[in-house]
This record gives structure tokens, C-alpha cells and sequence, in this order.
């Protein structure tokens, strides 16, 4: 239920570690670890949260989630199984001796020092997916070769980060649980501030500050990306639903306002999204 330290499993002789899962579903625990995790969504889809932020995930995508942040991926409950292929490495020298090498030193820094979570976009997504791919077929000595070239990648495209939060401890791991989990699942109702902070025992002026500290933006930021998200999967998957009717599915309950906080967040307003991934499913 709290934020879990998750142990990936590692040898002394290995400088990173592959994990192919092919499961019913993916790990139902907020949990974090050590180790940076690249992450290849080959099947499923739902929505990941890292630290308080919302994304959405489909087959292809590419996830980069840094080290010791909180997060869950949470499939869709008609997800009929998912398969996912991750790469865990540790970006602290003391611990990573390939780190520890001179011509690595800026790559540990850099790693080191990564924002919660990245999505990796195109050009760097299909050449990210080409050398995972040899990583996972070569010999071990091809294997570290493939993967200093992924590092060199992505080595100053990520985004970094500039006011770390802190890790949650076992008391915040279980309020931070039951936030995102009552958020995905009530977020097309009227959640109030005082509704949510009184479940987990806090004031609504005590939550704010509790969860701002946490995840370095408010409660209605946060409920309003987990509706976006959801508003985005309803409007390519649902070809002639009215905006105005998903607006209200996804918890808003002002046409005008759900455009506004669409625009903000995605950057054009959802005639506009719904039209660019029409135009992309033709050319494709």
C-alpha cells in the first residue's frame, strides 16, 4: 500500500538489467527503486503516475522513469493482458562500475540528476527501439556496446531536474496510494478538497501543502492531467461521441472550461487533437 522499495534484480558483474514481462497485468503497487528504468510498452495501455504526474501509455511507448521516484502503471480494466520491456541501470559510480568509468563521469551526473519521468518522442523512439532490441539479442560484450550507444541518446535530451521532491516514507507512500487511487477511479465525479483530504485524516489547507510538497503542483492540476488523459483515449477511440458529452464523461462539468484546461495542457484544443490523430492514422 506505501510507496515499496523495489529490488531489481542484479549481479556485481552486470551493468545493467533486462526485464521482459508478459503478465494478466502490470504491478498494482506505487512502489520506487534505485536503479533508472527504461521502459518499452509492447502491449497494453492505461496510465502511468510518477510522482504525482499523469501519463498516457499505449503499445510503442517508451517511458524513462528516474531513480527512487514513487510511480504506478495502472492498465485499463478491459486490458487483456500487457507486455512491457524495461531496462534498469544505476547511475551512481559507488554502485555502477561503468559509471565509475573516466569517459562515463557526465553520463552518471546527468542520470543522476533526471526529472521524474520522460516520454520519449519520435526521431529517438524508433532508434531507441532498435537498440533495445540488439541489447536484448547481442553477446554481453555487444550487449554494453548497444547500450552506451541508448545512453549517448539520449544523453542531454531528457529533461532534467531542478527542485527534487523527496522521497515519500512509508506513512506518505500509503495517503499517496490512496489519493491516485481514488482519483483514478472517481475521477468523472465532483471530487471537492474537502472530500479528499478528509479521507486520508488531513485539513484541506494540511493536504495542499502535503501534496504540493510531494509532487510539485496542486490537486486540481493532478486530477485535471488524469482527466485529460482520459478525455484524449475518449476521443480517438470513440469516432462520434460529441466533445460536449466526453468533456462531461471525463469529470468536467463546463464544456468551455474542459477546452481551456485541454488547451493548456496539450497545447490545442481537442477538435484540433482529435483531428491531428485522424490525419496521422491516414498517412500511416
Amino acid at each position: 500500500m506505501r510507496a515499496l522499495p523495489f529490488t531489481i534484480p542484479t549481479t556485481d558483474n552486470q551493468s545493467f538489467v533486462i526485464q521482459i514481462d508478459k503478465l494478466e497485468g502490470f504491478y498494482p503497487h506505487l512502489h520506487r527503486h534505485e536503479e533508472i528504468q527504461i521502459c518499452w510498452i509492447r502491449k497494453g495501455q492505461g496510465n502511468l503516475l510518477v510522482q504525482g504526474e499523469v501519463f498516457r501509455f499505449v503499445p510503442g511507448d517508451i517511458f524513462i522513469i528516474g531513480s527512487n521516484k514513487a510511480h504506478l502503471f495502472r492498465n485499463e480494466m478491459d486490458c487483456k493482458g500487457i507486455e512491457s520491456f524495461s531496462i534498469f541501470f544505476d547511475a551512481n559510480p559507488s554502485k555502477n562500475k561503468l559509471m565509475d568509468l573516466p569517459e562515463m563521469k557526465n553520463f552518471s551526473k546527468y542520470f543522476e540528476s533526471l526529472a521524474p519521468c520522460n516520454k520519449i518522442e519520435n526521431p529517438e523512439l524508433e532508434i531507441l527501439k532498435k537498440y533495445m532490441l540488439k541489447i536484448q539479442k547481442s553477446s554481453k560484450v555487444r550487449k554494453l556496446d548497444y547500450f552506451i550507444r541508448l545512453l549517448s541518446i539520449l544523453y542531454k535530451n531528457l529533461e532534467i531536474e531542478h527542485s527534487p521532491l523527496s522521497i515519500y516514507s512509508e506513512k506518505d507512500g500509503d495517503s499517496m496510494k490512496y489519493i491516485l487511487w481514488y482519483a483514478l477511479e472517481h475521477y468523472s465525479e465532483d471530487i471537492s478538497l474537502d472530500d479528499i483530504s478528509g479521507r486520508i485524516g488531513y485539513t484541506p489547507e494540511a493536504f495542499c501543502r502535503f501534496f504540493k510538497k510531494r509532487t510539485g503542483k496542486t490537486f486540481v492540476e493532478f486530477l485535471n492531467g488524469i482527466r485529460i488523459s482520459e478525455a484524449c483515449n475518449k476521443l480517438i477511440s470513440q469516432e462520434n461521441t460529441a466533445i460536449s458529452k466526453i468533456a462531461f464523461e471525463s469529470g468536467f462539468n463546463n464544456v468551455s472550461h474542459f477546452n481551456r484546461v485541454f488547451k493548456q495542457i496539450k497545447g490545442y484544443s481537442p477538435r484540433t487533437y482529435k483531428q491531428n490523430y485522424e490525419s496521422e492514422m491516414v498517412s500511416s
